[in-house]
């Protein structure tokens, strides 16, 4: 899969909301090497992008869906996961940031259907798991834990 990058994302206008980089220790204030980065694009029912980037999609999308953070995801109830990507190093995934921020929205789009063509919520089964059923099985796992 395609490297992303590493802030915590950007409304459809391409700005830049903020940036998280782990760090050791609060006190030290020094980087830390990250095990993981995703990049990611959510939308709701109106179609409206938005691109972010966390360490933890898991929670981090949990925190858009439950708008536990003010913003634009929450102001235009932006929940559902339709889009991720990751890599190791956040150089890079600084970099793919930028350049899918600067993509027309039909780019986005064409990203978006390239992995999920049908704009289903790839959430959807990690948040709200349905019932065990052993007649099915799901061929999606939880990102970091394949």
């Amino acid at each position: 899969m395609p490297a992303l990058s590493a802030a915590e994302g950007a409304g459809v206008d391409g700005r830049l909301l903020s940036y998280v980089i782990p760090s050791d220790s609060e006190e030290s204030g020094e980087a830390s090497v990250v095990k993981e980065c995703f990049g990611y694009i959510l939308t709701n029912r109106s179609g409206i992008l938005y691109a972010g980037i966390t360490n933890n999609l898991v929670r981090r999308v949990a925190q858009h869906q439950s708008k536990e953070i003010d913003g634009f995801t929450k102001r235009y109830n932006v929940t559902q996961l339709v889009y991720y990507e990751s890599t190791n190093d956040v150089r890079v995934a600084l970099e793919r940031e930028k350049q899918v921020k600067a993509w027309t929205r039909a780019k986005r789009v064409a990203l978006i259907e390239s992995m999920n063509p049908s704009w289903k919520d790839l959430a959807e089964e990690w948040l709200h798991p349905a019932p065990p059923d052993s007649s099915r099985s799901s061929s999606l796992t939880e990102p970091g834990t394949a």
